[in-house]
């Protein structure tokens, strides 16, 4: 018997060309004006898209949505591997920064300036806790469900290059695409979307925290 084409690939494609939508005409507007409380806004759409499309196309959510408390060595793998990623994202951005430094200095200082403009344990919930869980459950959870017939390196790296293009920057999508990789790589193995939010969460604070101690730096120096 045929398999329902939103059942398997095609309703992953279908999904992330949804999430695109609604981030480009309605999350964009929404994130204009209200800055940091359309971030967390937005970040909650994506999560309800993704519930509800695995609802309507009869998915069984304990399995698009498999919660599974890592062990202490998966914690630990997943702080590891988060510290190879962080190197290797480093790398990547400061290879297309040197052709493009206005491009990638200029989007950080930009979304530095918005993240700081809330006070840190709120800045912490928006950039990386809802992220983490909300954007987990949109890639790591549904669409990677939709490609589990495939292969699943080329699952892993279809999500990967997904969730690059999903930030809307072609000059980060190569550091972006390897989180991507990291985090689908990490939901693959254990089974679980715990891992791969755990370490979008510890990769999204390091990021924010950075952010929040250049800013200090800068107010004292007066730049």
């Amino acid at each position: 018997q045929r398999r329902p084409p939103l059942q398997g690939m095609g309703g992953g494609l279908c999904l992330f060309v949804l999430a695109m939508g609604l981030m480009l005409f309605v999350a964009a507007p929404i994130q204009q004006r209200l800055g940091m409380l359309g971030l967390a806004i937005t970040e909650l759409m994506l999560l309800a898209l993704a519930v509800g499309f695995a609802a309507a196309t009869r998915q069984p959510l304990k399995a698009v949505f498999p919660i599974v408390w890592p062990t202490g060595r998966q914690v630990l793998a997943t702080v590891i591997l988060w510290v190879g990623y962080l190197g290797l994202a480093m790398s990547a951005t400061m290879a297309v920064a040197y052709f493009f430094p206005e491009e990638i200095f200029g989007v950080s200082q930009d979304l530095g300036g918005l993240i700081t403009s809330w006070p840190l344990p709120l800045a912490l919930i928006t950039s990386a806790l809802l992220p983490a869980i909300c954007e987990e459950g949109l890639c790591r959870g549904a669409i990677q469900h939709y490609f589990r017939r495939m292969n699943p390196w080329v699952s892993m790296a279809l999500v990967a290059l997904l969730f690059g293009l999903m930030h809307f920057s072609p000059y980060r999508l190569l550091a972006t695409a390897i989180l991507g990789f990291a985090l689908a790589y990490l939901r693959h193995r254990t089974g679980s979307l715990v891992p791969p939010m755990l370490l979008h969460f510890i990769n999204n604070a390091f990021s924010t925290l950075s952010g929040y101690i250049t800013t200090g730096d800068a107010a004292q120096t007066g730049t």
